[in-house]
């Protein structure tokens, strides 16, 4: 090969690089307009529900309507992390709790356990009555909000009953508490109860 066609071909390499490098570059373009706009992603809701806690008393969804709700889901495995998150609210927001802008609902997915062994279960919950949690015997609530069961997961829901923010956790720690913090202080100064 003589040196001319050596250079142009060089050339001609390095000019296609610069195309496929700029090529790369450049922001994809959507390969046909859309007609209409895509609807917002909805959020979930907290799901209708009517679950018994251990002490025999019935639970629905209405019971939480107009509030900013605060559920503590847990699994067979993870049960014991429903009283220390539990502790820990309480001791965070005692003046919203108790005026009634916050509630706090502990689920326990139970589902799985046969029938003959769920008196035994429910033994294992707290007797006291401060200390209740739904028994979600069918795991409803875990399926609804895809939750893994084996360890505990916060979800928190506006007064609207839509979900605002969902996370798994496997101890207590100052960093989620931190954080539901601001989320409820948001929530409960934008839309104080009456």
């Amino acid at each position: 090969m003589s040196d001319r066609v050596r250079q142009r071909v060089r050339a001609s390499v390095i000019r296609l690089g610069v195309v496929v490098c700029l090529l790369s570059l450049a922001p994809a373009l959507p390969a046909q307009q859309e007609s209409a706009p895509r609807p917002p992603v909805a959020r979930p809701r907290l799901m209708e529900f009517e679950l018994e806690d251990q002490f025999r008393r019935t639970w629905t969804h209405e019971d939480y309507a107009d509030r900013v709700v605060l559920a503590i889901a847990t699994g067979k495995k993870s049960s014991d992390l429903a009283f220390e998150w539990g502790e820990a609210i309480a001791a965070a927001f005692p003046q919203q709790l108790d005026s009634g802008d916050v509630a706090v609902l502990a689920v326990a997915s139970l589902r799985g356990v046969p029938k003959f062994l769920r008196g035994v279960v429910v033994g294992r919950f707290p007797e006291r009555e401060d200390r209740w949690v739904l028994m979600d015997w069918k795991g409803a609530f875990a399926r609804q909000y895809g939750l893994d069961t084996d360890i505990a997961s916060l979800l928190l829901f506006d007064q609207a009953g839509l979900l605002v923010s969902s996370f798994p956790t496997e101890s207590v720690n100052e960093f989620q508490l931190a954080i539901l913090q601001a989320q409820i202080d948001e929530l409960v100064a934008a839309s104080p109860r009456p």
